[in-house]
């Protein structure tokens, strides 16, 4: 079973003329996926303005932490039950004190390790800092905004063993679904960039089993951008660019 981020759109009018590339963490941010989205109508063009869904859970927790009235007042738009109970624990009270360390929130790698509170927490926060980073890049305009999700994870294998196997999260296109992706042999990770187009196969063939020593990772890369991973990894060819 294979499951793929590359899809044929049939040439329709709606679909937009200009797609904002993604830059990371920080850099392809609500106010730049705005401002392109804005450029786009002032020009009269179907342009979409792109924010990096990479790092956002840690980027909506510091933004909070700093009283930051944009994110506050997004997440106040979202699920109220959900939106309070982030803001009842990440956002300070008068009796945080000058320097005093910020709160960190849950690292991707519980969603495969922890238990299910921690899970359950995890899930709230990343779909709570999704929409936030969105909703803030939508408002102003009436231009479309998308968002872009390839996250590279370390995961600890079982015992006896002890290193750290390297994997990235990859959203579907068939249902929008985060999996977990294992991605073989050294140097893979240096060859998936985090706006790539991957395909993945299932491990453990109709089994579906998971990777040996990562519980619940069934998933493993083998062609990024369309082009063998093998292949790039024994440097038959060279990474094209998108």
């Amino acid at each position: 079973m294979t499951e793929t981020l590359n899809q044929e759109f049939p040439n329709t009018s709606d679909h937009p003329e200009l797609i904002q590339g993604g830059m990371g963490v920080g850099v392809s941010s609500w106010e730049l996926a705005r401002a392109v989205a804005m450029a786009g109508e002032k020009l009269d063009k179907r342009v979409l303005g792109v924010v990096s869904g990479t790092g956002l859970p840690i980027m909506m927790i510091n933004r909070l932490q700093k009283n930051d009235q944009n994110t506050i007042n997004a997440l106040n738009e979202f699920d109220p039950i959900i939106a309070k109970e982030i803001l009842d624990e990440y956002l300070p009270d008068e009796k945080k004190l000058p320097g005093q360390r910020y709160k960190l929130s849950p690292k991707p790698e519980v969603l495969i390790t922890g238990n299910q509170a921690i899970k359950d927490k995890m899930n709230k926060i990343a779909v709570a800092a999704a929409f936030v980073e969105v909703w803030l890049a939508k408002q102003g305009h009436s231009g479309p905004i998308g968002i872009n999700v390839l996250e590279k994870v370390q995961l600890e294998a079982k015992q006896p063993n002890s290193a750290m196997r390297k994997c990235c999260k990859v959203q579907l296109v068939k249902n929008g679904r985060q999996v977990t992706a294992f991605m073989p042999r050294d140097g893979a990770q240096k060859l998936i960039d985090e706006h790539d187009e991957v395909l993945i196969e299932s491990i453990g063939g109709c089994q579906g089993k998971s990777k040996g020593d990562i519980p619940g990772v069934r998933w493993q890369v083998i062609k990024v951008n369309g082009q063998s991973l093998d292949a790039l990894l024994k440097g038959r060819i060279e990474k094209a660019r998108k």
